[in-house]
């Protein structure tokens, strides 16, 4: 038990000594609103329309510093799409149903760019999303 405590100990101190050093940051951030869908529906009788069907997206990222304004941000997106019709007749009511989900994992460059004396600035990112689709177990009949 006592090299444990040591090792906190001096674990502790070089934390505190590195703090004095312009520590860089590392950021949390959570995400969710609105994910609208306008879908394209297969209809020879020209019954339907595509509908307006709204889903949320949510997720979370850690973003790390390894220079002043340059970061590399990772995290998990999880956005369960829904489906729809809606009949030409402008009825009030649609149908709609869980259409898939999606997993979305990014991993992103970003860099910082501060206007001086705004309190505003502008992060243009490049980076690569890796997207996985899973559909529901049984089809939809409307």
């Amino acid at each position: 038990m006592k090299p444990m405590k040591a090792l906190l100990s001096v674990l502790l101190l070089c934390s505190l000594s590195a703090a004095v050093n312009a520590q860089l940051k590392t950021y949390l951030n959570l995400e969710t609103g609105p994910q609208w869908s306008i879908l394209r529906v297969s209809d020879p009788g020209d019954y339907f329309t595509g509908a307006n069907v709204t889903s949320t997206a949510a997720g979370i990222t850690l973003s790390q510093e390894i220079l002043e304004d340059l970061s590399i941000t990772s995290g998990v997106y999880y956005i369960p799409y829904k489906a729809g019709i809606r009949m030409e007749d402008d009825r009030r009511f649609q149908s709609s149903w869980n259409s898939h989900t999606s997993l979305l994992i990014p991993l992103r460059a970003e860099y910082r760019i501060s206007f001086p004396g705004l309190p505003v600035s502008l992060i243009p990112r490049i980076g690569y999303v890796y997207h996985h689709s899973s559909m529901p177990a049984g089809g939809h009949s409307a």
